[in-house]
C-alpha cells in the first residue's frame, strides 16, 4: 500500500474549491475489465490483507521475529505494525530495537509483506515511553475548579489562574464577581468562591514514572518527534517510505474534559472538575476571540444564570482542538509527508459525541491530518456504526482511499471465526479496508498474556486456518472499493451542539449524564438506523470542514449539488442541532437559493456560533420542514435521492436489519448487502435492485462467481429471491452481461436427512492439559499461607516486599532494567509454592511440566527434584517451556509440584501446566488425573475429561451412505463451540468458520472413508480467566484475571463449553 502524497491542509480549501465540478462522483476509478476484477478478487494482494498489531513484548530475538513474520504470511496477512507492548525487555528505541526493526522490514519486503512502525512504547502516543516528559515543561496540564465558602478561601499559591465569588445553586451561578489577591473576603459571607487552579498531571508507571505530554505545546511535540521519528530516520534510513511504509499513532488526545474517566495509561486523571490546559492558552484565546479566557472560566465550567448554551464553551472546545491539531497532529503529518511515510492510526475515544468531546472534539477534523485515517473499534458488541461512517465521510470528502480500523481488541480467547466476521463485516461495509488486528503477541511471558487477549497468532489453535478469514475480508474489500458510492445525502454532524453546552455535570466517565446530551446521542443513533435500515447511503459533514471545503455546483444533469471537498450531495439534512456555525448557515442559504434541497428535521437550531439567533429558523422556513421521526425522514429523503435497494422478507416486510452499500464504476454497479442479525436465518427474501442488467453473485468466502437467477428483470431493474444466513453478506454486480467466467448456479433440492450418532471415536492434535494455578505458599520462614490463586499470590508477595503490583500499566521491564537494574533483579527472599493435584489413574505415557522462566525456579515433585537443565521445547507459546516428568515421580492420590525461587521484582509468578495422555476430572477446583475417555459424546468436552484442553478435537464420522448419481451429501453442524470447524480428509479438505455450518462429504462417502470432522477450539479454557464471575465479560483486559469479591471464585473453574456441542446431521441433496 504505497502512499500518494496528500495536499497540505493549508492549500486544501483553495484546491478543492477549484476542483468542484459538475459530476456527483468527481473521481471515478477506471473500470476494471471482468477478467482483471476476477483475478484480483480470487487472490487479493497484500494491500487488501490484514496488518495486525504485532506485539513486541518480551526479550526480542531476530530469528524468532523472522519465524513469526512467516507465520503472518501463512495466516494470509499482508503485513504488520511493529508495536511495543507491556512486557518489552529489549530497550525501546535502543540500537538493538532499530536493528531488529530493519531486519524485519527487509524480510517483509522479501516475502511480499508490508511493515509499519508504531510511534510509542505502549500507548497513548506522545511521550516516547516517558522520555519526552522527563522535562516537566512538556507534561500535560489541567485547570481544575475548586469550590468553597468565601470564608475559607485564601489566595495561597501561584497556581491560581483566576478566582470568583458568586451565588451558586448546583451548577448555576449568578452575581459573579472576580477576585484578586487583595480582595477582602469578609465582604462575601454566605457566598461561594470558584477557584480555578493550574495543575500538572501526576506521574505514573504507565509512562515509566512520568506523564503524558502537553499536545498543545509545539515544543513538546517537537521533542517527541526528535526522540521517535527522527531516530527511526537516523537508524532506518532509506527504508522509511520504502519497505517501512508508515507509522501508526495510537490514542493521542488533548486531555480529559469534565470526565471522571480514570486511566493513567490514557493520561486522564480522575475528576470531573477540570479541563485541559496549556500555558499559552489564554494568549491563543485572546488572539482568536478577543476575550480573556481566565475571565470566561466560570461560563465554561458552569452555567451563567442557568443558561445551558454559551459561546465561551463552544469557543474553548473549538480552540483546544485546533491547538491539538496544529501542534500535535499536523507536525507529524508533515514529517511523514516529507519522508514519504503513511501517517495512520487513530485518536482516543470515538464511540459517541460524549466520547469525542471529553477527549478530542470532532474526530472528523483529525482525519484531515492522516494519510490513512483510522478508528478503534474494541470489544465484540460495540456497534457504534456511525464512528466508521464519520471516518468514511471525511475520507471521501478529503479523497483518502485507505481507512484503518483497529479491531478485535478486548474480545477474549473464546472469540471465534464467526465473531471475526461479524465485527469486521459492518466495518468493511461502511468503509474500512485496512484491518489492524488487536493483537498478535511475540510472547505470552508474564504479564503479556493478559494484554487484552486473544492473541491472533501462533498461540491460537486456529492460526493455520486463519487464512480462510483473511481471504474472505480481502475479497470483500476489493469489491467494496471499486468505483464510488452512490451517495446523495449529507447530514450536518451536530457534535458542536454538545461542545456548546459542556459543564462539570455533562458527563459520567466518557458517557453523557446531562439529559439533553443523552437525548442527542439517542436521536443521532436513531437517525443512523432509520437510514441504514432502508439502505440509504449518506455522509456526515463536519461544520468546521464545511466552512473551508464546501461550495455549490451542478451535477451532470444540471441539478444543484452541495460539494464538500471531493464529494457532492443532492440533499442536506439538518436536525438534532442546538447551534450551527455561521459558515454552515451561509453555505446552506447559498445551496437553497441555487435550488438545492435542504431538509430541517425537528426544531431548527436556536443559536449561531452558540449565540442566540433567529437566522436558522428563517432558513428552515424556506426549506423542507419535517418532524424528527423515522417515517417523515425516510420518505422525504427517498423522494429526493436516487432509488435505493429494497429488501423484504417472506411476508413482504422491509428488512431493516439488512444494511447495504451501492457503488458505481462506469457501467457496472456493485451492491453489497449484509444481515446484521447474528442469530437468525431468513428464507424467501426478495431483493429489488434498481439497475438494469444481468446480476452476478460474488462469493467472498470461496472466490466463486455465479450467475444470479432473477425473478424478474427489465429496464427498471431486477428482483432476486434469496436467503440470508445469520450475519451473511451478498455481493452482487449488475452489468450489461454477466462475466464469461460466471457459472450457472445449481438447483439444489433436499431429498432426505439422516440423524447421526451422539458418540464418536476421536483424536486430539495436542496433549491434554491440567492447569495448576492454585497453591499454598510461604516467604522465607514466615507462616505458610493457604491455597491461593496464582495472581493473588503474585500480588500478595509484591505487597509483602513493598513492590508495585503488576498490570498493564506497570513500569516496562526494559525501562526498569535500564534505570534500576540492580534493584530490579535483587533477590528479596525465598518463595516456596506447592501446587496440588491428584492422580486416580497413572498416565501411560510421558508427562510434561510446562512453565515460564524455568531458570528462576527449582521444581520438586513429590519430594523429588525435577531436572530442568534441558527443555523438551515449548508448548503453545515460546515462553512456556516443557520438561519431561518421569512416570515414577507420580503417585496415586495427592501429588504436589513445589516451586522454589529467590523472589525479585523481575520474577513473574504464573500458572503451571501438566500435559500428557490423561484425562482430568474436576470437583470444584480439585483436579484429578484419570484416563482419557474412549469415545466422546456430543456435548461439552469440559465435562468429559478435557476441561482445560484447547487444541483441536477430530471426531470420526463413519458409515456414510453412498451417494447416488446427481446426489451430494452435506454434513451439517447445528452447533459447536470453538474457533472453527474443518473437514480434515486431505482430498476433501474444507474449513467452515460461520453459518451455514455445513461441509460437503460426498467424496468421502464415495470412497467409503470416515469423515474427519475437526473442531478447532480456542484457548479460553486453558488461559481463562478461570476464576472470574460471570464466566463471560463484555470486554477482556488485565483486570479480568484479578477480580475480587463477588467477581472472583475459588470454588470452581469458570469454563466455557467446548467441542461438538450439538448432534450433527447428514443432508442428502439432489443437484442439477
Amino acid at each position: 500500500m504505497k502512499m500518494k502524497k496528500s495536499i497540505l491542509p493549508v492549500l486544501l480549501a483553495v484546491a478543492l474549491a477549484t476542483a468542484a465540478c459538475t459530476s456527483n462522483t468527481k473521481r471515478q476509478t477506471a473500470t476494471l475489465s471482468d477478467d482483471s476484477l476476477y483475478t484480483t478478487f480470487r487472490d487479493p494482494g497484500h494491500e487488501w490483507r490484514g496488518k495486525p498489531f504485532w506485539s513486541w513484548n518480551g526479550r526480542l530475538e531476530k530469528d524468532e521475529l523472522i519465524r513469526q513474520l512467516h507465520i503472518f504470511k501463512e495466516m494470509g496477512m499482508g503485513g504488520a505494525f511493529l508495536h511495543s507492548r507491556v512486557g518489552l525487555k529489549t530497550e525501546y528505541l535502543g540500537q538493538e530495537w532499530f536493528d531488529l526493526t530493519n531486519a524485519v522490514a527487509d524480510e517483509a519486503e522479501k516475502i511480499g509483506m508490508e511493515a509499519f512502525l508504531y510511534d510509542e512504547d505502549r500507548w497513548p502516543s506522545g511521550s516516547a515511553g516517558g522520555m519526552v516528559t522527563e522535562n516537566p515543561a512538556y507534561r500535560m496540564n489541567f485547570v481544575t475548579l475548586y469550590t468553597m465558602p468565601a470564608e475559607e478561601f485564601k489566595w495561597d499559591n501561584d497556581s491560581i489562574v483566576s478566582a470568583f465569588v458568586c451565588k451558586l445553586d448546583g451548577i448555576d451561578y449568578s452575581e459573579l464577581e472576580r477576585l484578586t489577591p487583595e480582595s477582602d473576603m469578609t465582604r462575601y459571607a454566605g457566598k461561594t468562591v470558584l477557584k480555578f487552579q493550574h495543575e500538572t498531571e501526576k506521574c505514573s508507571d504507565g509512562y515509566n514514572g512520568t506523564t503524558y505530554l502537553d499536545p498543545m505545546n509545539r515544543e513538546a511535540t517537537d521533542r517527541y518527534i526528535y526522540l521517535t521519528h527522527d531516530q527511526y530516520e537516523k537508524h532506518c534510513g532509506a527504508r522509511l517510505g520504502g519497505n517501512i511504509q508508515g507509522i501508526f499513532t495510537d490514542e493521542p488526545h488533548r486531555g480529559g474534559l469534565f470526565t471522571s474517566h480514570e486511566s493513567k495509561t490514557d493520561g486522564v486523571t480522575s475528576g470531573i472538575h477540570h479541563i485541559p490546559w496549556t500555558p499559552k492558552l489564554p494568549k491563543e484565546y485572546k488572539k482568536a476571540y478577543g476575550e480573556d479566557l481566565t475571565a470566561e472560566l466560570p461560563k465554561i465550567f458552569l452555567r451563567e444564570n442557568g443558561e445551558r448554551v454559551n459561546d465561551a464553551k463552544w469557543q474553548y472546545c473549538d480552540l483546544v482542538q485546533t491547538l491539538f491539531l496544529k501542534n500535535f497532529a499536523q507536525p507529524q503529518y508533515d514529517w511523514c509527508t516529507k519522508h514519504n511515510m503513511i501517517y495512520t492510526g487513530h485518536v482516543l475515544h470515538e464511540n459517541s459525541f460524549s466520547n469525542q468531546v471529553t477527549m478530542q472534539g470532532s474526530l472528523m477534523r483529525f482525519y484531515e491530518y492522516q494519510h490513512n485515517p483510522g478508528v478503534d473499534m474494541l470489544t465484540e458488541h460495540d456497534n457504534s456504526y456511525w464512528v466508521v461512517k464519520q471516518l468514511s465521510s471525511a475520507a471521501r470528502q478529503l479523497d483518502k482511499k485507505w481507512l484503518l480500523s483497529e479491531l478485535y481488541g478486548c474480545t477474549g480467547w473464546q472469540f471465534n471465526f464467526a465473531n471475526h466476521k461479524a465485527v469486521g463485516d459492518w466495518q468493511a461495509l461502511f468503509g474500512i479496508n485496512v484491518r489492524c488486528h488487536h493483537l498478535s503477541w511475540y510472547t505470552m511471558e508474564g504479564e503479556a498474556k493478559r494484554d487484552y487477549p486473544a492473541s491472533i497468532f501462533y498461540q491460537s489453535p486456529w492460526w493455520k486456518e486463519y487464512k480462510y478469514v483473511e481471504d474472505y475480508f480481502s475479497r470483500l474489500g476489493v469489491m467494496l472499493n471499486q468505483g464510488a458510492p452512490v451517495c446523495d445525502l449529507l447530514i450536518v454532524n451536530p457534535i458542536e451542539s454538545v461542545m456548546s453546552q459542556v459543564s462539570v455535570k455533562s458527563f459520567n466517565g466518557l458517557g453523557a449524564s446531562a439529559p439533553e446530551i443523552v437525548s442527542m446521542e439517542q436521536k443521532y443513533a436513531d437517525l443512523f438506523h432509520w437510514l441504514a435500515g432502508e439502505r440509504i447511503d449518506f455522509d456526515y459533514g463536519d461544520e468546521e470542514m464545511m466552512g473551508r471545503l464546501s461550495s455549490v455546483g451542478k451535477d451532470a444533469e444540471g441539478n444543484p449539488v452541495f460539494n464538500v471537498g471531493h464529494a457532492s450531495y443532492r440533499t442536506v439534512l439538518v436536525g438534532n442541532m442546538e447551534t450551527m456555525r455561521e459558515t454552515t448557515l451561509k453555505a446552506l442559504q447559498k445551496f437553497e437559493e441555487a435550488g438545492g434541497k435542504v431538509i430541517f428535521a425537528g426544531e431548527a437550531p436556536k443559536f449561531v456560533n452558540a449565540v442566540a439567533s433567529e437566522a436558522p429558523a428563517q432558513l428552515a422556513a424556506q426549506s423542507i420542514r419535517i418532524d424528527y421521526a423515522q417515517k417523515p425522514i425516510v420518505e422525504t429523503v427517498k423522494s429526493l435521492i436516487r432509488p435505493v435497494v429494497q429488501v423484504t422478507d417472506a411476508s413482504g416486510n422491509d428488512m431493516k436489519n439488512v444494511f447495504g452499500q451501492v457503488r458505481q464504476d462506469g457501467d457496472r454497479y456493485y451492491v453489497v448487502l449484509m444481515s446484521m442479525d447474528r442469530g437468525r436465518k431468513f428464507d424467501s427474501v426478495t431483493v429489488t435492485l434498481p439497475f438494469a442488467g444481468e446480476v452476478t453473485l460474488w462469493d467472498c468466502k470461496t472466490g466463486d462467481v455465479w450467475k444470479q437467477p432473477t425473478v424478474s428483470s427489465g429496464a427498471e431493474g431486477s428482483k432476486i429471491l434469496t436467503s440470508f444466513e445469520p450475519n451473511e453478506e451478498k455481493v452482487y454486480t449488475i452489468s450489461a452481461a454477466s462475466p464469461a467466467f460466471a457459472r450457472q448456479m445449481p438447483v439444489i433440492t433436499e431429498k432426505s436427512r439422516i440423524s447421526l450418532p451422539d458418540t464418536y471415536d476421536y483424536t486430539l492434535n495436542e496433549p491434554n492439559i491440567c492447569v495448576l494455578d492454585v497453591a499454598t505458599w510461604q516467604i522465607d520462614e514466615q507462616p505458610a499461607q493457604p491455597l491461593t490463586e496464582i495472581m493473588k499470590i503474585d500480588q500478595a508477595v509484591r505487597k509483602h516486599f513493598d513492590l508495585r503490583p503488576r498490570g498493564g500499566e506497570m513500569v516496562q521491564p526494559w525501562y526498569a532494567e535500564k534505570t534500576d537494574g540492580v534493584n530490579y533483579q535483587k533477590p528479596l527472599g525465598v518463595l516456596k509454592m506447592q501446587f496440588p493435584f491428584d492422580v486416580a489413574v497413572m498416565p501411560s505415557d510421558t508427562l510434561f511440566l510446562c512453565l515460564e522462566t524455568p531458570d528462576r525456579f527449582t521444581a520438586v515433585i513429590n519430594g523429588r527434584k525435577l531436572s530442568m537443565e534441558q527443555s523438551a521445547g515449548w508448548f503453545i507459546d515460546n515462553s512456556i517451556r516443557k520438561f519431561a516428568v518421569p512416570t515414577n515421580y507420580l503417585q496415586q492420590g495427592r501429588n504436589t509440584v513445589e516451586l522454589i525461587a529467590n523472589f525479585s521484582r523481575n520474577l513473574d509468578l504464573e500458572a503451571l501446566y501438566l500435559i500428557g495422555d490423561f484425562g482430568v476430572e474436576l470437583k470444584g477446583i480439585q483436579r484429578t488425573l484419570t484416563k482419557l475417555p474412549a469415545k466422546l459424546k456430543v456435548g461439552d468436552i469440559a465435562t468429559q475429561g478435557l476441561p482445560f484442553y484447547s487444541g483441536a478435537v477430530c471426531y470420526q464420522i463413519g458409515n456414510l451412505p453412498k451417494p447416488a448419481a446427481g446426489e451430494r451429501i452435506m454434513l451439517q453442524m447445528p452447533g459447536f463451540d470453538g474457533g472453527c470447524i474443518e473437514l480434515n480428509n486431505d482430498y476433501a479438505h474444507q474449513i467452515c468458520g460461520w453459518a451455514p455450518y455445513q461441509m460437503d462429504v460426498t467424496q468421502v462417502a464415495e470412497k467409503g472413508d470416515v469423515a474427519q470432522l475437526n473442531v478447532v477450539l480456542t484457548r479460553r479454557n486453558t488461559f481463562g480467566p478461570l476464576h472470574a464471575l460471570p464466566a463471560r465479560a463484555g470486554a477482556y483486559g488485565p483486570w479480568n484475571w484479578r477480580t475480587e469479591g463477588g467477581s472472583f471464585t475459588m470454588d470452581q473453574y469458570t469454563l466455557l463449553p467446548a467441542g461438538l456441542t450439538q448432534q450433527p446431521t447428514l443432508v442428502i441433496d439432489d443437484v442439477k
